[in-house]
């Protein structure tokens, strides 16, 4: 969604905000989402690494070059550019998606939670009126490497014991939360041993003497 949004305004502001603009932007992202799966089915990737570098790659790229340096190029390859600047993470993100799906035990799930993360990203881009249509990439950032993070089949070192040890920590924060009051429990009972046998070892008549 922040990625569809800022496409929409930067390509009215490249060209013209009209219906036709619009309309061709939806089905542009539409587009890119049918290559993507079609891309899937041919080629049956495995690994979700190059994916989610080509996504990462292509929205750094549209960081560093703003779509208004691209007024001054003729007008074949300004539209090439700005469509390869503006849709290129669309079609790595539905390669994502389609891949994870496919490998998901229970795809309805993941079709829920994939709802779920649009209507998070509809209610990101009011972050617009703060950082601006530009800087929602640095949001659409942040949400992909989590989920590159959360992701198992990635190869980069160590993000699959980093997603273990995240699973494990409520296993943890019990464990821990247990042997405290396992602790706690053991301390009372001590006190409760070293009380009676401080009233054992009481002197006989002291109760007297203390009254006297």
């Amino acid at each position: 969604m922040l990625i569809e949004t800022k496409a929409v305004v930067h390509m009215a502001l490249l060209f013209g905000s009209t219906w036709v603009v619009a309309a061709l932007v939806f089905l542009a992202v539409l587009i890119m989402i049918l290559a993507a799966n079609l891309f899937v089915l041919r080629f049956r990737p495995q690994r979700l690494s190059l994916p989610y570098a080509g996504l990462l790659a292509t929205l750094i790229l549209s960081l560093l070059i703003p779509l208004d340096s691209l007024l001054g190029l003729p007008r074949g390859l300004q539209e090439c550019l700005a469509c390869l600047l503006v849709f290129g993470p669309i079609f790595f993100a539905g390669v994502i998606f389609a891949i994870s799906l496919e490998r998901s035990p229970e795809p309805g799930q993941a079709l829920g939670v994939n709802i779920a993360g649009a209507m998070a990203g509809g209610l990101a881009e009011y972050l617009s009126m703060l950082l601006g249509f530009h800087g929602l990439v640095y949001v659409a950032i942040a949400f992909y490497v989590l989920s590159a993070v959360r992701v198992q089949s990635l190869v980069w070192p160590g993000l699959q014991n980093a997603d273990s040890f995240l699973s494990r920590i409520p296993t943890l924060i019990e464990k821990r939360i247990r042997e405290s009051s396992q602790v706690a429990s053991l301390k009372g009972f001590a006190s409760s041993i070293s009380g009676f046998v401080s009233l054992a070892h009481f002197p006989r008549g002291g109760v007297r003497n203390i009254e006297k």
